[in-house]
């Protein structure tokens, strides 16, 4: 009978029923019944046992409380809950790998000690609520294993090719079962535990001059330029590549200066997920004048490209050499304070037949005219007086 409402319980729409026929030895003893039946439908439930017992075909008597605890069983109602993480430091957020793990614990209550079982795991997407296909496969994980004890947890884990999959969010839906029968499954698209999402490594960065920097670089001389490379969404603790190549603005093509292209490499290991780091590109500037040069950065881990900043347009990634007749002057104090903060200036210098320089002659023209008629009639007055 279900206990919840006091019916018998139907299976495959038939009433479970057990018979047993026996003779007594003594006026008492013991007679067992044994029912047989499919009891995958009443996870969860309390079914109680009403008896009848006949002689020659007329009842004697009855046991039927559907309140006797002697009478009940309850049917255990197995449960998993799973948490999924980046197997490589257990967070939530993987790496845009070709070669992704994810590991996914799954934790059981109310299982049958003793008992064999097998989890299936199934990667999806969030945005589609469909399985996450790689090659056009789905992506899957199997492992079975002997319940020790009624309530424990299994992992399992899912080593895939995340590359294609830079922000997406991934959900892991796990079921078990036993002998070809589910009984627990975890399937829930919202479910936080379940999810992990793909890191989406993004780069900007700013280049100026280390001498001073100002996005404006000497003629005619070795300078530094300096690129910061500003980062966000990397796996802290891990080690990251830059490799930085200049940019002839005009020409859309690396810049090359005595046969070689003027590029610079550095790694870094990410301290958090955001962060920066700084390349350094050391060159001549002669034969460069007044060009604008652009820094096209490239950033790599384990020698797969991750992510990368190539815009010419960009004015964060461009600085100018400066055209002849800029000169670039640094000042220094001779007090260490001041040497700290040093400043620099440019300073337009006159060419040979720069008119610029006429209204500042004629105006000491002007000014030497009118002190010789002041003196004029200074020295005039004296002669008077005397």
């Amino acid at each position: 009978m279900d206990k919840a409402t006091g019916k018998p319980v139907m299976v495959n729409g038939k009433a479970v029923k057990a018979r047993k026929i026996f003779t007594p030895e003594k006026e008492y003893g013991i007679a067992k019944v044994v029912f047989t039946f499919d009891a995958s439908a009443l996870k969860g439930k309390e079914v109680v046992v009403f008896e009848s017992l006949s002689l020659d075909g007329k009842e004697v008597t009855t046991h039927a409380d559907i309140k006797d605890a002697g009478q009940t069983v309850e049917f255990t109602k197995p449960k998993i809950q799973t948490t999924a993480t980046d197997k490589s430091d257990n967070d939530k957020v993987v790496a845009p790998d070709h070669k992704t793990t994810i590991t996914d614990v799954v934790k059981y209550t109310d299982l049958t000690p003793n008992k064999e079982y097998t989890v299936t795991g199934t990667l999806m997407s969030k945005k589609t609520g469909k399985e996450l296909l790689i090659n056009g496969k789905p992506v899957t994980a199997t492992k079975t294993f002997t319940a020790k004890q009624a309530n424990g947890s299994i992992s399992l884990d899912f080593t895939f090719d995340a590359s294609a999959l830079k922000g997406q969010e991934v959900v892991v839906f796990e079921n078990v079962t036993r002998d070809n029968q589910e009984v627990a499954v975890h399937a829930d698209l919202t479910d936080k535990g379940q999810t992990v999402r793909v890191a989406s490594p993004v780069i900007g960065t700013m280049a100026t001059d280390k001498a001073d920097g100002d996005k404006t670089l000497a003629y005619d001389q070795n300078v530094t330029l300096v690129d910061e490379v500003k980062y966000q969404d990397l796996t802290p603790n891990q080690t990251y590549d830059i490799q930085g190549t200049i940019m002839d603005k005009s020409t859309g093509k690396p810049l090359v200066i005595n046969g070689k292209t003027v590029v610079a490499k550095g790694s870094f290991k990410a301290k958090e997920a955001n962060g920066s780091a700084k390349v350094e590109f050391t060159f001549n500037t002669k034969n460069l004048a007044g060009q604008d040069l652009v820094v096209f950065e490239e950033l790599y881990q384990n020698k797969e490209l991750i992510a990368e900043h190539k815009d010419l347009g960009d004015k964060g990634q461009t600085v100018q050499v400066a055209k002849p007749g800029v000169v670039v002057k640094t000042m220094n104090s001779v007090t260490p304070t001041t040497q700290k903060a040093q400043k620099t200036f440019y300073k337009m210098m006159p060419k040979t037949g720069d008119n610029s320089m006429t209204p500042f002659v004629g105006l000491g023209v002007l000014l030497l005219l009118i002190g010789g008629i002041v003196l004029f009639f200074a020295r005039h007055r004296k002669i008077k007086e005397m």
